[in-house]
C-alpha cells in the first residue's frame, strides 16, 4: 500500500480511536508522557503528511546498525544449499 494511502487511512481511523473514554485517555496518556503539547491532534494530520518515502529511508539508514542486528525466524526452517 503507498505511503499516502496509509497517512490517510490513519488520519480516518484516529478521531474513532477517541470514541471511547479508554481510546481519550490512552491518547491524552500519550501526549503527555512524550510531551506532545496540547494541540497534537489538530497537528498530527500535517504532520503525517510531510512523511516521505525517502525521510524513512534516510532516518532507517541513520539509525539502524544491520552490525548489531540479530535475525530471528519463527515457524520451520529449512536451510537451502546455495
Amino acid at each position: 500500500m503507498p505511503l499516502v494511502l496509509r497517512v490517510d487511512l490513519y488520519n480516518s481511523r484516529h478521531p474513532r480511536n477517541l470514541e471511547t473514554n479508554i481510546g481519550i485517555a490512552s491518547f491524552l496518556q500519550m501526549v503527555q508522557q512524550f510531551d506532545l503539547g496540547l494541540d497534537y491532534e489538530q497537528r498530527l494530520p500535517g504532520l503525517l503528511g510531510e512523511v516521505t518515502r525517502e525521510k524513512v529511508n534516510a532516518v532507517a539508514r541513520h539509525t539502524l546498525s544491520p552490525d548489531h542486528a540479530a535475525v530471528v525466524i519463527a515457524g520451520p526452517y529449512e536451510e537451502h544449499a546455495g
